[in-house]
């Protein structure tokens, strides 16, 4: 017998109590009516009144019964209209849109939030055809097909549909099939979802996957363990992975710099993000330098954080550096190291605290010039190859030799102690080394030099110095003749050259006619047109006639009168400045020699705010050359540098190739400009390695912003080959030498004249 429901046993419990009274009752009643009467009246009496009693008796048990289920039912109607307002309340609050619909496609039931989904606003559906309701599309084609072959019994599989709708969300339809109590399909209900922000944002997962596996960067995200989450294929590729790195550890591939990732980590201080060079130790064990960017991204409160990292390869950069140092440390002619390697070998070896001594050896190859004229500039370039060769063949394996100029060497002789015997000994070696004739198409050709000595430390503690008394004494070789040397001696007879005399003299200079300014123009490669010029200084000694610059500029620095001395040239330039400006079509520019004594002076700086505020000088057209090496290290120097820059001075870098900085630091520069060195021009035609770094130097411009001008062109063909290459501007004797200030108006007009094409339309 199948277990009874609840109802039916309730109902089977009642019957039989209902029994098992009334048999009771049955049993009983009768026993005391045959007790209790006396005669057949009261019998009968007695029989009427059991009836009536068990009348009542069954009318109150039924009313209690009654009562009870009535009781429970209303109870029950209680609950289940509360389960319904709850059921409805909850329907009616989800975010999705829930809809019954029949077999004919009525609406039978669904909640406020489909007519939004729907932008219907708050029409009641109830009753309206469900296909009006959805949008026009093939995804609604294709549920109205499915649906009747659903509804006629063929098999079909209900599966998710997605709805665009007109104003771009996009809906997700599940729907499914509804049986009536005997299983017979009688409808199907549907559950609409907008999903749009989640395509949104599925989309903006593939668009960032896409351009995280794309990139040309190697990128890799890793648990705050060290744990690789994941990494891109230029990742892969960069660290020559054969299987995917995911789920492994990070520290092996940073050991070259770091013994762990954590170290890495505490290293960087756990700020957000962090940004610096490495070297990545990869799969194959060769060290990979890197440019290494990291980055802490927060993820939920549960997860925490991850890290990504981004990988630069640094190869190809530091090859290129490499190359440029090697082209701009050595001189392509000889091959000897060259005056960027001098200053940096110098700057290192005089502050090492040795103990010992040196002698500096300046030498110059007489009538180099004039040999080089007469027998072309290929000749000239042997003779320098020669007697490069001659000198390192006469030096000991502790001398050092450097090529400084066009025929201007350097030697040092260290460990020669204070023998100036044994200094005097060495300097004859190279005299004679020189001496013999060399064969030159043709004929023989007799060499000497001219030597020029001063030592360390007697004479100077930096190369500045020791390099000026060496000249000096160079210089005084060559006023008798040459062939010979002189070791600097402050007490010799040519008292005028001492600095001590130079100072005096040039200090009462100031301010007349013996110290004045000449201006190189500086032209466009294109038009031929001047674009400007660099201001230069001259002094003609009232005794010893014109002094060079590279004797009296460092002495001008040294002896604290550069101020002086600048705000001089400067007035006189300033006087001319507008007569100039009116003669030239368009704007040109003024370029002055910035030392960085001189940018320390306040007297100067006062002196520039002055004239600007009284509208004498302009940042649109004065402009200030700097030497690299002199700026590069000094954190002071460079803070002036940039203030002068805000003030909208134009700052260039002078001689650019030949200093010892970092490629990287020149971006960190305040620059407007370049200027190509004029060693590297003047052997251009020549020399693929000069050509290299013209070449390179003209590219780094262009990628920086940053305009050129080329220094020494003399010849027509340097200025085609610099203009074949896009060299914007160039000075030279080939345009103009430096010229007094009564002279330049005449150029200027001159130029016009032959220029007529760069004069202002009317």
């Amino acid at each position: 017998m199948p277990k009874a429901s609840p109802p039916y046993r309730s109902a089977l419990t009642i019957a039989i109590s209902y029994a098992l009274l009334s048999t009771l009752w049955i049993l009983f009643s009768d026993t005391l009516v045959q007790q209790w009467s006396t005669d057949s009246d009261a019998a009968m009496n007695l029989q009427r009144y059991k009836g009536l009693l068990f009348v009542l008796i069954s009318a109150l048990y039924l009313f209690y019964v009654s009562l009870r289920f009535l009781r429970d039912l209303d109870h029950s109607r209680k609950r289940l209209g509360s389960y319904a307002i709850k059921l409805d309340n909850l329907l009616q609050r989800l975010p999705e849109g829930l809809f019954e619909v029949s077999s004919e496609g009525k609406v039978l039931l669904h909640n406020r939030h489909l007519s939004t989904l729907l932008a219907l606003g708050e029409e009641d559906l109830h009753g309206h055809s469900i296909w009006p309701l959805l949008p026009e599309c093939d995804a609604t084609d294709y549920l109205r097909d499915k649906v009747s072959h659903l509804l006629s019994g063929a098999p079909t599989l209900p599966r998710p549909v997605l709805l665009p709708m007109p104003d771009q969300r996009i809906l997700e339809l599940t729907w499914g099939p509804l049986q009536d109590a005997s299983q017979q399909l009688s409808g199907w209900f549907g559950v609409i979802v907008d999903i749009s922000a989640r395509v949104r944002q599925q989309d903006q997962l593939t668009l960032h996957a896409s351009v995280f596996d794309n990139a040309s960067e190697g990128h890799l995200i890793c648990t705050e363990e060290g744990r690789i989450l994941a990494a891109n294929s230029a990742c892969q590729t960069l660290l020559e992975a054969d299987e995917p790195l995911l789920g492994q550890a990070v520290s092996p591939l940073i050991a070259a710099s770091w013994p762990s990732f954590s170290a890495l980590l505490r290293e960087v201080g756990g700020v957000g993000e962090w940004q610096g060079e490495c070297e990545l130790e990869p799969l194959n064990h060769q060290r990979l330098p890197v440019n290494l960017r990291l980055r802490q991204i927060e993820l939920s409160q549960i997860s925490g954080y991850c890290y990504l990292l981004t990988f630069s390869d640094l190869r190809t950069l530091k090859q290129s550096e490499q190359r440029i140092s090697r082209l701009t440390q050595y001189d392509p002619l000889t091959g000897l190291p060259n005056r960027q390697q001098l200053e940096q070998f110098m700057a290192t070896y005089l502050r090492a605290e040795t103990g010992t001594s040196c002698t500096l050896c300046y030498l110059e190859i007489d009538r180099y010039r004039q040999l080089r004229d007469n027998l072309g500039p290929q000749a000239g370039n042997q003779l320098v190859r020669i007697m490069a060769r001659r000198l390192s063949n006469a030096l000991s394996d502790d001398d050092l030799l450097f090529r400084y100029g066009d025929d201007d060497f350097i030697v040092l002789l260290r460990f020669v102690g204070d023998s100036e015997e044994q200094v005097i000994k060495r300097a004859e070696a190279l005299r004679l080394c020189s001496l013999h004739p060399i064969s030159l198409q043709g004929m023989d050709v007799h060499l000497s030099l001219s030597q020029g000595l001063s030592r360390f430390p007697q004479d100077g503690d930096s190369l500045d110095s020791l390099l000026q008394k060496a000249m000096l004494a160079q210089s005084q070789v060559r006023a008798e003749g040459g062939n010979g040397y002189y070791l600097y001696n402050l007490s010799r007879s040519h008292e005028a050259m001492t600095p001590i005399r130079l100072e005096n003299d040039l200090r009462q200079s100031i301010g007349t006619d013996e110290l004045y300014p000449v201006f190189q123009p500086q032209v466009d490669m294109c038009t031929g047109a001047v674009t400007g010029m660099e201001l230069l200084a001259r002094w003609r000694h009232p005794q010893d006639g014109p002094v060079p610059p590279l004797r009296f500029i460092p002495l001008a620095e040294e002896s604290e009168l550069i101020d002086q001395i600048s705000i001089h040239l400067l007035r006189k330039a300033i006087a001319y400045w507008p007569a100039w400006q009116a003669i030239s079509p368009a704007p040109m520019t003024l370029s002055f020699n910035l030392a960085p004594a001189l940018l320390l002076r306040d007297a100067f700086l006062h002196f520039l705010n002055e004239e600007q505020e009284n509208g004498r000088i302009s940042p649109q057209w004065l402009r200030f050359e700097i030497t690299e090496n002199r700026f590069i290290d000094d954190s002071a120097v460079l803070a002036r540098l940039y203030h002068l820059n805000r003030q909208g001075y134009a700052i260039i870098m002078d001689d650019f190739g030949t200093g010892y900085s970092s490629l990287g630091r020149l971006k960190d520069l305040p620059l407007q400009a370049l200027k190509i060195d004029r060693t590297f021009v003047h052997d251009a035609l020549q020399s693929t390695n000069d050509q290299a770094i013209i070449i390179s130097t003209l590219s780094l411009a262009t990628h920086l912003g940053l305009d050129v001008i080329a220094e020494g062109v003399e010849t027509t063909e340097q200025a085609e080959w610099l203009r074949q290459q896009g060299c914007p501007k160039a000075q030279g004797y080939l345009f103009s030498a430096p010229l007094p200030a009564d002279q330049l108006g005449s150029y200027l007009q001159q130029q016009l004249r032959l220029n007529p094409s760069c004069a202002q339309p009317e």
